[in-house]
């Protein structure tokens, strides 16, 4: 059997102490910045541009694109994380 020595020990205890504090900070969700935020609705944009331009139906199996871009437009403005606004984008 292996014991610890009293270095190896808190070693181990600092190590573990990093760890979890890592996996604490990140339940924090970290508000957009404007950066950020500008680089969503450019996305949202883009696929939008894509969409229009090069889907097979121009009717668009009667879904109303203006009104959906509209839509998710406005819930990306109030995304309050990166991660919201991902999950935005994946909705649209």
């Amino acid at each position: 059997m292996r014991f610890l020595t009293p270095f190896r020990a808190i070693s181990f205890c600092l190590s573990l102490n990093i760890f979890v504090s890592s996996i604490v900070a990140q339940d924090k969700p970290r508000k957009m910045d404007l950066v950020e935020e500008q680089r969503m609705h450019e996305i949202l944009k883009e696929t939008y541009i894509t969409v229009k331009k090069e889907y097979y139906d121009p009717t668009f199996h009667g879904i109303d694109l203006e009104e959906r871009f509209r839509k998710y437009d406005q819930q990306l403005n109030s995304a309050p994380t990166p991660s919201a606004a991902f999950h935005v984008l994946l909705l649209s």
